[in-house]
C-alpha cells in the first residue's frame, strides 16, 4: 500500500486516514502517533463519494487498520503527556523499557525536581491499575518525598483528555492490592490539563 508519505508498506502497517471515515480517526491527532502511516488519498482519485465505503471495505479486508491497538494507545498517551505537560516540565526521558515502574522522568520547571511519570492511555474512561513495579515505584517515591504523577489520557485518539494525579498513594485516591484508581477518584483528585 502507498502511504501519504509516499512510502510503500504492507497493508497491515497502514491506517485509514480521515478521508476514508475510519472507525477511529488517528489522522486527526497524528502528531501524537508519529509511527503511524496513513493510506494515500490517491486511491480515491476519480472515485465518487458514494463509492468510498466500498473502497474502505476493500482496504479493511486486505488488512488496512481503522482502529488502534494497545501499543498505539500507549505511544499516543506518552506523546500527549509530554506535549501537554511541557509548560510545567522539561527534559523528558523515557524509562518504560527499564522496568522501573514508571514510563518517563522529567524535571519540574519551577524547581528542577525530578518527577516520575506513569502514563495510562485509554480509548474510554476506565479505572486505572498500578500493579507490580508501578505500585512499588509510587510507594517508594512517596516514602522518599519524591513526586510521582499518574497521567491518564482518555478519549484516544479523537478526543484526548489528560488528567494528572500527583498524590496517587493517598488512601483517599487509590485502593491497594494493585493500586486501583476509579474514574470518579481520578476525576476528583486529579487536575484536568486539557
Amino acid at each position: 500500500m502507498v502511504t501519504k508519505n509516499g512510502h510503500i508498506k504492507p497493508s497491515n502497517q497502514v491506517f485509514l486516514g480521515t478521508s476514508y471515515s475510519p472507525k477511529e480517526d488517528w489522522e486527526r491527532t497524528a502528531q501524537f502517533s508519529p509511527g503511524i502511516e496513513f493510506l494515500s488519498e490517491d486511491y480515491l482519485q476519480g472515485v465518487l463519494g458514494q463509492e468510498i465505503p466500498a473502497w474502505k471495505d476493500y482496504f479493511l479486508r486486505v488488512g488496512v487498520k481503522d482502529a488502534g491497538e494497545d501499543t498505539h494507545v500507549e505511544t499516543f498517551a506518552m506523546a500527549f503527556v509530554q506535549d501537554k505537560l511541557s509548560p510545567e516540565l522539561y527534559d523528558f526521558v523515557p524509562q518504560h523499557r527499564h522496568q522501573y515502574g514508571y514510563d518517563m522522568e522529567a524535571k519540574r520547571r519551577t524547581d528542577s525536581v525530578l518527577v516520575r511519570i506513569e502514563c495510562k492511555g485509554r480509548k474510554k474512561e476506565a479505572p486505572i491499575d498500578l500493579g507490580g513495579h508501578e505500585a512499588k515505584a509510587a510507594l517508594q517515591a512517596q516514602s522518599n518525598g519524591d513526586p510521582f504523577w499518574v497521567c491518564i489520557v482518555t478519549g484516544i485518539p479523537e478526543n484526548p483528555e489528560l488528567w494528572v494525579v500527583d498524590n496517587v498513594t493517598d488512601p483517599k485516591v487509590g485502593e491497594y492490592s494493585t493500586l486501583t484508581i476509579s474514574v470518579s477518584k481520578w476525576k476528583t483528585f486529579g487536575r484536568r490539563i486539557i
